[in-house]
């Protein structure tokens, strides 16, 4: 079993990979992963949903007219629901909006792209080594010690890349011209170790380890896109627990505003009812008094309630 068996998954690996390089590309597959397969966005309009339902008012808001009772007024109970209103509305938009916004930067990864450089890197140099594997053992040992070393390497960039510790300030997978260098570094590790390996150890120490190594050498490259798989499904908890406390945020201004308009409806139902001739049961009014009683008049949609003394 040897490298060229397996040289088309690493030139495919290496297409990938080089995609991925790109910053727009790498957001695009965290972008998938996020609307497509986890469905936050799906989450997002859910979790909002209850609240579209009073943006339907604003049109019976604006055909209100004050109405005048005893001298009092309704007006400014209509203007004060209609700016609460529209401060729900910018409200309501501006949580949504920022909910989208914390959704594709926690599941963006910034050390993807650069990563997936040193993956595609890992990919060419294989692909080399593997044309010359025939002509001295020592290739097949220099390709075990590298794909072991970008192995701790990629571990450590996959658990702390977005993570800026203190004793981890050396590295910044994030960058790309950091893991250029890395890479050269770790080729150049992996021939010092090589040569202290032939010196101390059997000629044929690789052939036994070898077939292990050739699977995870062929394996790796594709590790990228399942570990950001794992690491924002991983995510998806947080991240959902997260859209429900933001709508859950604005649902006192809700029930504010909704009372506001409740109480508006209830006003305007009373007064297109007593626009018509109706009896005293209907308007719930029972008039005790023996001396006075109650004569609804209607101008121009206006109501004045005047008490006229019987004689």
């Amino acid at each position: 079993m040897d490298v060229s068996n397996f040289s088309s998954l690493l030139e495919l690996a290496a297409t990938l990979n080089i995609a991925l390089v790109a910053v727009e590309y790498a957001k695009t597959y965290t972008h998938i992963l996020a609307k497509n397969v986890f469905k936050f966005d799906v989450e997002i309009e859910s979790a909002f949903k209850k609240y579209e339902d009073i943006f339907s008012e604003k049109e019976r808001l604006s055909s209100f007219q004050p109405i005048f009772v005893g001298g009092g007024s309704t007006n400014n109970m209509i203007e004060e629901a209609r700016r609460k209103l529209e401060l729900f509305e910018e409200k309501f938009i501006a949580e949504k909006d920022g909910l989208h916004f914390y959704v594709n930067n926690a599941c963006n990864s910034r050390s993807l792209s650069s990563l997936s450089l040193y993956l595609f890197l890992f990919c060419v140099l294989i692909l080399f080594l593997g044309g010359i594997i025939s002509i001295n053992m020592i290739v097949k040992s220099i390709i075990m010690q590298f794909t072991l070393l970008s192995f701790i390497y990629l571990l450590i960039g996959w658990f702390s890349g977005e993570k800026q510790k203190i004793y981890l300030k050396c590295f910044s997978f994030s960058s790309i011209r950091h893991n250029l260098v890395i890479f050269g570094i770790l080729f150049l590790l992996a021939l010092l170790i090589c040569c202290i390996c032939f010196i101390y150890l059997p000629y044929d120490y690789t052939g036994n380890l070898w077939g292990y190594f050739i699977i995870v050498t062929v394996l790796l490259p594709f590790s990228n896109f399942f570990v950001f798989f794992f690491k924002t499904k991983n995510k998806a908890k947080s991240i959902k627990l997260h859209i429900i406390n933001q709508s859950n945020s604005i649902n006192d201004d809700y029930n504010i505003v909704k009372e506001k308009i409740n109480n508006l409806k209830a006003v305007n139902s009373v007064a297109s009812q007593v626009a018509f001739p109706v009896n005293e049961s209907q308007l719930g009014i029972e008039i005790k008094s023996n001396k006075f009683k109650s004569e609804i008049v209607n101008t121009n949609q206006c109501l004045k309630v005047r008490r006229i003394k019987n004689r």
